[in-house]
């Protein structure tokens, strides 16, 4: 399966929180494997080995997944809490009605499948 568009909506998230995704999800943060050599570098680490692995991910529903992501996601940003209920929902339903067309590009069935990367680091202090 090929793809041009990423399923990671960090345009959107931008657009309407004025925050990186990165900035309220720790599970995209450090991936790149140069800045997480030099984070356990300078805290102490020493043999540090850092693996990249990668696999393919299949969700059951793809709809309810974009709603649950993007208000996890929305929840751990201040200007999010400070929102009445009406807002909020309107809110959520916007950024997962626009990251709702990435995630159809990545839609099998009634299943989401997308591939992801990751790191793993193994380490000695």
């Amino acid at each position: 399966m090929s793809h041009q568009h990423s399923l990671n909506p960090a345009e959107t998230y931008e657009q309407y929180f004025g925050a990186t995704i990165a900035t309220v999800d720790v599970s995209f943060s450090l991936g790149d494997a140069d800045e997480l050599q030099t984070l356990l570098n300078d805290t102490g680490f020493q043999q540090i080995e850092i693996t990249p692995r990668s696999l393919t991910m299949h969700l059951p529903t793809p709809e309810r997944f974009v709603h649950l992501t993007v208000l996890g996601a929305a929840t751990s940003i201040p200007a999010f809490a400070h929102l009445d209920a009406a807002a909020r929902s309107a809110l959520v339903a916007a950024v997962s009605s626009e990251t709702q067309a990435v995630a159809q590009r990545y839609r099998e069935g009634d299943t989401l499948t997308f591939p992801m990367f990751t790191h793993i680091a193994v380490a000695f202090k």
